[in-house]
C-alpha cells in the first residue's frame, strides 16, 4: 500500500482543511514526519488508520473524539485518503459521529459515513466498505498496527530499555502472546510425554521381575539384557506350548470322568433292586388290610345304588305334594274369576245403555260450541270498538301536541337564521385580523432572530475576553518554562564530565580520551538535574507550548467570529448591549400585540366553530318542521278512518246480539263442559270394561286347562311312586341289605382316598 494524498478537515489539532501530498515524495524511498510533542504527528497516522479501518492507530483515542476541539458545530470533521495498490488508485472518505449544522435548529447529530471509491463503483455502507478495504490490503486492523505503524511511545521505550524490557516491548508491539502461549503449551506436552515414558519404563521393569520365576533359559537370557522383542517372542512360544499341554490334560480328565459316571450308574441300579425287594416284603405283610379295604369299597358301591333308589322315591313324593298344592291354587283362582265376571257383566250392561246415547249428546255439544262462538264474536267486536275509541283519543292528543311543536319549531328556525348571520359577520372580521397577525408575527420573528444573534455576539465577546486573559498568562508560563528548560539542559551538559569521572575505575581506559591516568577528575554539580529530571522538564515544556498554541488558535477563531457578527448585525461591539435592550423592548411589544390578537382570534374562532353546529341545527329544524307537517296530515286522515270503523263495528255488534240464546255465556260454558266430560268418560270406560271381560274369559279358560293338566300329572306321579318303591325293595334284596344299608356309605373324600390307596397297592404289588 502506497499513500498518495491525505486530506483532513476539523480533525484533531487541524481545524482548517489540511492536505498532505505524499506524491511529492514518490522519488524518495524514505521520508520523515517530525515535529514537537502535540504538533499532530500521530494524528496523521490516526487519520490514515481511521480512513482505512474506521479506527485510530493506537488505543489512546476513540474514533468519535476525532473532531477538532477548535471546530464549531457549524463545521464537519472529515478525512479523505488516496492510496495505491498494484498500480491502481483507491479513495476513502470518512466522517465520524458528530454534531453539525442543522436546517431548522442551530445544530443536529450527524451519524458516521463512508465512501470507498474503487474501479467497480462506490461503496457507502460502513460494514461492506470495511470488509472490501481489509480484503484489498490483505491484512486486518490488528496486523496493520503491528506491521505498518509502530506507535511513537512504544518505539521510544524500545530504544531506552534493556534486553529483557525489549523482549516484553516486542511482545506488546507484535502481540506474540499467542505464539508464547503455544510455545508453553508445546513445552507442557513434551513434559507430559516424558513423564508418561518414565512411568511406562518403570512399569516394564516391574513386569520383567515377575518373569524371573519361569524356568526357561532363552527367556531368562533375554530378560537379563532387557531385549523386549525377544522376550515377547519367547513368551508367545511358551504360551502356545503350555496351551497344547493343557489340551492333552483336559482330554485325559474327560475320559476318567466318563468311567466314574458308569460306575455310579451301576451302584444306583443295585441300590434300587435292594429297595424293591424290601418293599415287596412289606406289601405282602399288608395284604389282609387291603383285602378289607376292597370289601368296604364293594359294600359302598351296593349301598350307593340303594341310596339312589330311595332318593327317587323321595323325589316322586315331593312331586306329588307340589302337584296337589298347585291344583288347589288353580281351583281357588277359577272361583274368584267367576265372581269377578258376574260383577263386570252387570256394569257393562249399564254402560252400554249410555254408550248408545252418544250421537245425540255430540249434536248437543256442537250446538253449545256454536252458541259460545257467537258470544266470543260479540266480545271481540266490543273489544275492537273500545280499542278504536282509545286510538282516536290518543291520535287526537298527538295531533294537538304536533301542532304545538310545529309552532315552536317555526320560532326556533327564525332564531337560528339570526345566529348564522352573526357567525358569517365574525368570519369576515377574522380575515382582517389574520392579516394584522401575520405582519405582527413577522416583526416578532425578526426581533427574536436579532435578539438571539445579539446574545451570541455578547457571549462570543465575553468568551474572547476570558480566553485572551488566559492566553496572556499562558504566554508568560510558556516563556518561563522554555527558559527554565534551557537552564536545566545547560546544567545537565555541564555536569556530564563529572558523571563520567564518577564511573571511572582503576586500570580502565577513559571512554572519552582512552587514557589510563586520571590525575584531575571532574567533579559533579549536586544542583544539576538528572536525565529523568531533564526529560520531565522537556515534557512539561512541550505540554505548555502545545496548550499555548491551542489557546492562541482558539482566541483567533473567536475574534474572527466576533468580526463576522459585527458585519452581520451592522453594529460595533460597544453598542451591543444598548441594541439588545431596544430589540428586547420591540420583541416584548410584539408579543403583547400578538397576545391581544390571539385573544380576539380565539373569541372569533369560538363563534365560527358554532357555524357547523348552527347549520346542522337549522337543517334539523327544517327536517323536524317537515316531519311535523307530515304527522299532522297522517293523523287527520287516520282519525277519519278510525271514526268510520267505529260505526261499522257498532252495526256488527247489533246484528250478532239478535242471534244469542236466552242463557248467558257462563251457563252455556258449564253445560258444555259437563256434557263433554260425560262423553269422554263413556268413550274411555267402555273399551276398558270390554277388555276386562275378555281378560277374565281368557284367564278362566287357562285355569280350567291347568286344572285338567294337574289332575293328569297327579295320576302319573302316583304310578311312578309305586314303581319306585318296588325298585327300592329289589335293590335291597339283590344287595343283601336291610333298611340300615346307609351304614356302609362313605363320604366322597373317603371313597376316593381308599380307592387310590387300594389301586396304588395293586400296582406296587404287580411291580
Amino acid at each position: 500500500m502506497k499513500p498518495i494524498q491525505l486530506e483532513m478537515t476539523a480533525f484533531g489539532p487541524y481545524k482548517e482543511k489540511t492536505t498532505i501530498d505524499f506524491a511529492s515524495f514518490s522519488h524518495q524511498n524514505l521520508f520523515l514526519i517530525s515535529g514537537a510533542t502535540g504538533a499532530g504527528k500521530t494524528t496523521i497516522f490516526d487519520a490514515i488508520a481511521y480512513a482505512l479501518y474506521d479506527d485510530a492507530s493506537g488505543n489512546s483515542r476513540s474514533k468519535d473524539n476525532f473532531k477538532s476541539d477548535f471546530a464549531t458545530d457549524q463545521e464537519l470533521c472529515q478525512v479523505s485518503f488516496i492510496f495505491e495498490i498494484n498500480g491502481k488508485e483507491y479513495k476513502v472518505e470518512r466522517s465520524p459521529r458528530q454534531m453539525g449544522p442543522g436546517k431548522r435548529s442551530a445544530s443536529k447529530q450527524y451519524e458516521s459515513t463512508v465512501a470507498f471509491y474503487h474501479d467497480t463503483g462506490v461503496t457507502t455502507k460502513i460494514k461492506d466498505a470495511n470488509q472490501e478495504i481489509e480484503a484489498l490490503l490483505a491484512m486486518s486492523y490488528d496486523q496493520f498496527k503491528q506491521i505498518v505503524m509502530l506507535p511513537q511511545g512504544e518505539f521510544k521505550k524500545l530504544l531506552e530499555s534493556d534486553s529483557k524490557d525489549k523482549e516484553q516491548i516486542f511482545r506488546n508491539i507484535f502481540q506474540t502472546d499467542v505464539i508464547l502461549a503455544f510455545q508453553d503449551h508445546l513445552k507442557k506436552q513434551v513434559a507430559d510425554l516424558k513423564k508418561d515414558a518414565d512411568e511406562a519404563s518403570v512399569s516394564l521393569k516391574t513386569s520383567l521381575r515377575y518373569l524371573t520365576d519361569i524356568e526357561d533359559a532363552p527367556l531368562q537370557d533375554a530378560i537379563a539384557i532387557e531385549d523386549i522383542d525377544t522376550i515377547l517372542n519367547r513368551l508367545s512360544y511358551l504360551n502356545h506350548l503350555f496351551s497344547e499341554q493343557l489340551t492333552e490334560q483336559e482330554a485325559l480328565h474327560q475320559h476318567k470322568q466318563e468311567k466314574v459316571k458308569q460306575l455310579d450308574q451301576q451302584m444306583a441300579d443295585l441300590n434300587h433292586y435292594e429297595s424293591l425287594k424290601k418293599e415287596q416284603i412289606a406289601l405282602l405283610q399288608q395284604k389282609e388290610a387291603f383285602a378289607q379295604i376292597k370289601q368296604n369299597l364293594v359294600h359302598f358301591e351296593k349301598a350307593q345304588q340303594c341310596l339312589e333308589a330311595k332318593q327317587l322315591i323321595e323325589r316322586e313324593q315331593a312331586k306329588i305334594s307340589s302337584l296337589k298344592g298347585q291344583l288347589s291354587t288353580t281351583v281357588e283362582n277359577l272361583e274368584d274369576l267367576k265372581k269377578e265376571a258376574n260383577l263386570k257383566q252387570v256394569a257393562f250392561e249399564k254402560l252400554n245403555e249410555q254408550y248408545k246415547q252418544l250421537p245425540d249428546w255430540r249434536k248437543q255439544e256442537k250446538e253449545y260450541e256454536k252458541q259460545l262462538e257467537a258470544f266470543e264474536q260479540v266480545e271481540n267486536k266490543q273489544a275492537e270498538k273500545e280499542n278504536l275509541e282509545k286510538l282516536i283519543r290518543t291520535n287526537q292528543d298527538e295531533l294537538k301536541q304536533t301542532n304545538q311543536l310545529l309552532e315552536q319549531l317555526q320560532k326556533e328556525k327564525q332564531t337560528s337564521q339570526q345566529a348564522i348571520q352573526a357567525v358569517n359577520d365574525a368570519k369576515k372580521a377574522k380575515e382582517s385580523l389574520e392579516k394584522d397577525k401575520q405582519e405582527t408575527e413577522k416583526q416578532r420573528d425578526n426581533s427574536l432572530l436579532r435578539l438571539k444573534n445579539l446574545e451570541e455576539f455578547i457571549k462570543l465577546t465575553n468568551q474572547w475576553q476570558s480566553e485572551s486573559d488566559q492566553l496572556i498568562q499562558l504566554r508568560k508560563d510558556a516563556t518561563y518554562s522554555h527558559k527554565q528548560l534551557q537552564e536545566m539542559r545547560q546544567l545537565y551538559y555541564d555536569n556530564l564530565a563529572g558523571l563520567l569521572a564518577s564511573d571511572l575505575k582503576v586500570d580502565l581506559a577513559c571512554p572519552v580520551c582512552g587514557s589510563f591516568d586520571h590525575p584531575h577528575l571532574a567533579e559533579t554539580n549536586p544542583q544539576a538535574p538528572t536525565k529523568e529530571d531533564l526529560d520531565r522538564y522537556h515534557a512539561e515544556n512541550e505540554q505548555i507550548q502545545a496548550e499555548y498554541a491551542r489557546l492562541a488558535s482558539r482566541v483567533g477563531s473567536l475574534l474572527e467570529q466576533i468580526k463576522e457578527k459585527e458585519d452581520q448585525l451592522d453594529i460595533i461591539q460597544a453598542d451591543c448591549e444598548n441594541e439588545k435592550t431596544v430589540t428586547q423592548l420591540a420583541y416584548n411589544q410584539d408579543l403583547e400585540k400578538l397576545n391581544e390578537l390571539n385573544q380576539k382570534e380565539t373569541s372569533l374562532l369560538q363563534q365560527i366553530e358554532k357555524l357547523d353546529h348552527l347549520n346542522s341545527l337549522f337543517d334539523k329544524l327544517l327536517e323536524d318542521e317537515r316531519q311535523c307537517e307530515l304527522t299532522v296530515t297522517r293523523l287527520t286522515t287516520l282519525l277519519s278512518n278510525q271514526e268510520t270503523q267505529v260505526k261499522d263495528v257498532s252495526e256488527q255488534i247489533n246484528q250478532l246480539t239478535v242471534s244469542l240464546p236466552s242463557t248467558d255465556k257462563q251457563e252455556t260454558t258449564n253445560l258444555l263442559r259437563e256434557l263433554t266430560r260425560q262423553i269422554h268418560r263413556i268413550e274411555s270406560d267402555y273399551p276398558l270394561l270390554q277388555n276386562e271381560l275378555n281378560r277374565i274369559e281368557k284367564e278362566t279358560a287357562i285355569c280350567s286347562t291347568e286344572q285338567t293338566s294337574y289332575n293328569n300329572q297327579l295320576e302319573t306321579a302316583i304310578q311312578s311312586l309305586n314303581t319306585a318303591e318296588l325298585a327300592f325293595k329289589e335293590k335291597l334284596k339283590s344287595a343283601n341289605m336291610a333298611e340300615d344299608f346307609e351304614e356302609h356309605l362313605l363320604s366322597e373324600a373317603d371313597y376316593q382316598r381308599l380307592y387310590k390307596e387300594h389301586e396304588t397297592y395293586d400296582q406296587r404289588l404287580k411291580t
